[in-house]
């Protein structure tokens, strides 16, 4: 949603702040230049895992425009009396990254998300899109139902060198495998044009049913077999009904929401200095 807002909160920008270093203000909150850093390289290294001396210039346009978002949808849900709790906030944030601690930043930006969904419950009164409008929806975006060649991975990690003959012949006739030391993951689509090299290298075809060759990695060795495989192709409309009515009320909740933050921006000064960020 980050793009969605970046015209409005230009067209918001009240004024270019006379102190170079300020990258955000809103009221009397402001942001520095190095304050700005500090946060961005706290939620950089939490989100992302990547020293942040990898992170370009729109990562750091990116992260200030949706902290900006945050700040004012945060500043908005108080105004209206629409703020999340803290039992809420703490009960959904363990349920999202455990016990583990998060920086200050990444906890706000967790706040909001929880603020927003909570914001667009009370503004958006449900209905179901029309037949019309699905069908609609359908013929002018039906480039968007188009699904490239894909297939279903099962993923299988085996520790030991000596296990992988038995569990390539047991992948060979079953889909299932329960041997100590072997881990199995969630089967997940693949695109074949974003399946990786090694991947495509070790697997003799991508029909049904074929098992990988074994794959080295750090500590063990990776076995995929094929479980399904879909050609390419455009989505039929009963095939896509579900997903366009998924995305007309996605589109129209973002619409009441583009609508409550204008108001809210309009009772505040905003000074955002893109800029100041290189």
């Amino acid at each position: 949603m980050i793009s969605r807002f970046i015209l409005l909160l230009a067209i918001l920008l009240t004024s270019i702040s006379s102190f170079s270093q300020v990258v955000l203000r809103i009221d009397d909150f402001f942001l520095s230049k190095d304050k700005f850093e500090a946060l961005f390289k706290s939620y950089w290294s939490d989100i992302f895992h990547i020293p942040v001396h990898r992170a370009g210039k729109l990562d750091r346009k990116e992260f200030l425009i949706e902290y900006a978002r945050c700040k004012l949808i945060l500043l908005g849900a108080a105004e209206e009396n629409l703020t999340v709790s803290e039992e809420e906030f703490k009960t959904s944030l363990r349920e999202r990254v455990g016990k583990r601690s998060v920086p200050e930043v990444v906890e706000e930006l967790f706040r909001c998300e929880l603020t927003t969904e909570k914001l667009v419950r009370e503004l958006y009164t449900e209905t179901e899109p029309s037949e019309e409008a699905l069908r609609a929806y359908y013929i002018l975006n039906k480039r968007d139902f188009y699904f490239p060649d894909r297939v279903l991975l099962l993923r299988v990690f085996v520790k030991k060198q000596g296990q992988i003959s038995l569990v390539r012949n047991m992948l060979t006739y079953s889909d299932s495998i329960h041997i100590k030391g072997v881990a199995v993951g969630k089967p997940l689509w693949f695109s074949l044009q974003t399946l990786p090299s090694v991947i495509r290298r070790s697997l003799s075809s991508y029909e049904k049913g074929s098992v990988s060759k074994p794959i080295p990695l750090e500590g063990g060795y990776l076995v995929v077999k094929v479980l399904d495989r879909k050609k390419a192709g455009v989505l039929s409309f009963e095939e896509a009904r579900t997903l366009i009515r998924d995305k007309i009320i996605k589109e129209y909740r973002e619409e009441v929401l583009r609508r409550w933050l204008r108001r809210v921006a309009q009772r505040h000064q905003i000074e955002l200095n893109l800029q100041h960020l290189y």
